[in-house]
């Protein structure tokens, strides 16, 4: 008797590659990532890999594409619309408001996906050298429109004059992106563990209060 086989279903093969990729490439990074090693955390077959991907770095771009379309969407939600930009960044608190949103979603998303930490943090060591070469196919739409805002709110004197804002807004992204590896640290030179709340609260405080200038400051 012929058994007719089952289709492949082929968005959950590439969701199954995909996730097989991404534990690999942020356990090893993209220089030590393997195909074959992949093929068979996923159980599919190099070909099919090479397939849906060309090569290991289109795979590793749709892989930080996955990454950073949930990353964009949790910022895009803390956003203010654009027509209240001016608005916003003349209140201190308001602003405080919004930059405890974005950063603590980043924080959060983080603590709760190590890959992502574990993928950014192996880019930073080898100084970004894989990500130059396609950093093209990402979308910087958020980190923009917080710039822009940082921008704004220097202007109206609720950040601080000297800061460099789009340096700024690119340290504050980074800074949440380490958490995961700062908190491994302290764990390990202190013996304390660190409650991700407690660890949010910390870093977010942190941040604004490194930035945020109130109207008395000035004076």
């Amino acid at each position: 008797m012929i058994t007719a086989k089952r289709p492949r279903d082929s968005a959950a093969t590439r969701q199954a590659i995909l996730s097989a990729a991404a534990r690999s490439f942020a356990e090893h990074g993209f220089d030590g990532a393997r195909i074959d090693m992949i093929a068979e955390a996923s159980g599919c077959n190099k070909a099919l890999i090479f397939r849906y991907f060309e090569d290991k770095l289109g795979l590793y771009v749709e892989v930080l594409q996955r990454m950073d379309r949930e990353v964009a969407e949790l910022i895009a939600q803390a956003l203010p619309p654009p027509g209240d930009l001016r608005s916003l960044a003349a209140n201190p608190q308001r602003l405080a408001t919004l930059l405890r949103s974005v950063l603590g979603a980043l924080v959060d998303h983080m603590l709760a996906d190590p890959q992502t930490a574990r993928m950014l943090c192996w880019e930073q060591a080898e100084g970004w050298e894989t990500y130059a070469k396609i950093i093209h196919r990402f979308d910087t739409d958020d980190l923009a429109r917080l710039t822009a805002i940082l921008d704004a709110a220097r202007e109206e004197g609720t950040v601080r004059a000297d800061l460099d804002i789009s340096l700024i807004a690119v340290i504050l992204m980074q800074v949440c992106w380490s958490i995961p590896s700062a908190l491994a640290l302290r764990e390990q030179l202190s013996g304390t563990s660190t409650h991700p709340d407690h660890a949010r609260e910390q870093i977010v405080a942190f941040l604004i209060a490194a930035i945020v200038q109130h109207p008395q400051e000035n004076q």
